[in-house]
């Protein structure tokens, strides 16, 4: 193992935990790896199903397309934060914008959920 290598699996074991991005959100993964936060992103094409079944369980998914995976969240038993609502996705500001809700609704500890993010703070939990 290098030593990049092994430097990166010790940040990875203390963030603050995993979330797992959609492919058309990945501009948010620097400002959420400052935040302290490890971020997946599937590869470019992976169909749906396998995302479910390989990345998603048991961790929280960022997604424009929360409707695809809700059906599945029992199944798998991961969380969705939806970011379909929302009129601006600046990166840095969606990022805080999660962190503070991870933190707000205690998620790192829950499964099988959607929150659906607003502009106006009032997310559908």
């Amino acid at each position: 193992m290098t030593l990049a290598n092994l430097m990166s699996s010790k940040l990875s074991e203390m963030a603050r935990g995993v979330l797992v991005v959609d492919e058309n959100l990945k501009g948010i993964e620097p400002f959420l790896i400052k935040r302290n936060i490890r971020v997946v992103i599937p590869e470019s094409g992976m169909k749906d199903q396998k995302i479910k079944e390989t990345i998603l369980p048991h961790r929280i998914f960022i997604t424009n397309n929360a409707k695809d995976f809700i059906d599945d969240i029992i199944s798998y038993e991961y969380g969705i934060i939806s970011t379909d609502n929302l009129k601006s996705k600046d990166p840095e500001n969606l990022a805080k914008l999660i962190s503070d809700v991870i933190i707000k609704y205690s998620l790192w500890s829950v499964h099988q959920f959607v929150i659906t993010l607003k502009n106006d703070g009032n997310h559908e939990f």
